[in-house]
């Protein structure tokens, strides 16, 4: 294969590991290999009690954040009440105020 098929990058990685192995140093490949990095893979067949405990783990972090929205819209109900109530109050005033300035 001819370096001109190669991306720059990758062309100058490959020397610069081709260097290091002909100085006798460790690239971060080989460094990665001699640390023994462990893979861990996910089960390889679901189980009832695997599965449960996923579905109790995703309502548990789920439940959490409903909860603050839950809380929000009360606290919004609550105000939007609140601000209806004054609203009737005032325009109970002013229709109040207005009809006695009717009165001859």
């Amino acid at each position: 294969m001819s370096h001109w098929a190669i991306p720059c990058n990758i062309w100058k990685t490959m020397q610069e590991e081709k260097e290091a192995k002909d100085k006798g140093q460790l690239t971060k490949k080989q460094q990665q290999h001699l640390s023994d990095f462990k893979t861990v893979t996910g089960p390889c067949e679901f189980t009832r009690q695997a599965a449960l405990q996923a579905v109790m783990k995703l309502i548990a972090t789920n439940n959490q954040l409903l909860k603050h929205q839950i809380h929000l819209y009360n606290e919004f109900t609550k105000h939007m009440k609140v601000l209806k109530k004054e609203i009737t109050i005032r325009s109970s005033l002013f229709n109040a105020s207005d009809s006695a300035e009717d009165l001859p």
